[in-house]
């Protein structure tokens, strides 16, 4: 999959997911490697990633050479370049406008969106949001991504996209606090992050369900026959289910671990006679 550049506001989070989709395909890709293959000095790049650094024109168009970059990508990462060092307003309205012209898509929206879409379709920024306030772990971004499974660059980014919307607060270096508040998200219309999301999390049930002893889980599945009305009942019971869940987990003296709770009603047949399906009773398994 092809990183996208359209996606992305900010020049560092667009090389930084660059690596992470390399580090994908490949866990042996390294930081090393991967200015290597940039042309650039591995402690430098380490340091422009973790916003310690900043990159100049002449080498951001280096990078824009070596990732293959279009002439209208190249030209919007060096106005986010431009538009991260610059502090003056009228500069700043001007480098926003000509980005809108490259990319149109940009007019009227907010870096914010952009952000929430990732915070929702990857599903290790909501566990981080947990992490960092979870009794007796002793937090570093190291630490993090191991507990995870994830990389320091993904842990990284999920921090300044969790900061951003202030899930979490947090200055680089130091140890992020768990803002109030919980981000629950649910929609009665086809969405591709909570699709993402939701996938995501499927799979590693399934790895639960051959790596996790029967106390660390729980696995209950009924087959049911619903009318309409039937069904939004469900919806409704489940609903306070969740509910009820969140408060047993806001007792915080209790947390030491982080578990993923996912209730799914979904249908089985193919929807054939469906107004002639009645409420019965269920099936357990």
């Amino acid at each position: 999959m092809k990183t996208n550049l359209e996606t992305h506001q900010n020049y560092r989070s667009y090389i930084r997911d660059v690596l992470i989709e390399k580090q994908k395909k490949n866990p042996k890709f390294s930081l090393r490697s991967f200015a290597k293959m940039l042309g650039v000095q591995s402690s430098f790049l380490s340091m422009v990633l973790n916003g310690k650094r900043d990159l100049s024109e002449e080498t951001a168009s280096l990078i824009s050479e070596k990732l293959n970059l279009n002439s209208l990508d190249s030209k919007k990462l060096i106005l986010l370049l431009r538009l991260e060092k610059t502090v003056h307003s009228k500069q700043r309205s001007q480098i926003l406008e000509d980005l809108e012209v490259l990319d149109p898509s940009l007019k009227g929206k907010r870096d914010l969106a952009v952000d929430q879409f990732r915070a929702i379709s990857e599903w290790y920024h909501l566990p981080l949001q947990l992490l960092v306030v979870l009794p007796g772990f002793e937090w570093s971004e190291e630490a993090a991504a191991k507990e995870l499974g994830i990389t320091v660059y993904e842990v990284r980014e999920a921090l300044e996209r969790l900061s951003a919307l202030e899930l979490i607060e947090w200055i680089p270096g130091e140890k992020p606090k768990k803002a109030e508040g919980r981000l629950m998200v649910s929609s009665p219309f086809k969405n591709e992050a909570l699709k993402k999301y939701h996938t995501q999390m499927l799979e590693k049930n399934i790895t639960a369900l051959t790596e996790q002893e029967p106390a660390e889980r729980f696995t209950g599945t009924m087959n049911l026959a619903f009318d309409e009305n039937g069904l939004q009942e469900a919806h409704v019971v489940l609903k306070e289910a969740m509910e009820k869940l969140a408060k047993i987990a806001d007792k915080k003296a209790r947390s030491k671990k982080i578990y993923h709770a996912n209730l799914n009603i979904f249908r089985i047949t193919q929807n054939q006679n469906s107004n002639s399906v009645k409420k019965s009773k269920g099936q357990k398994i």
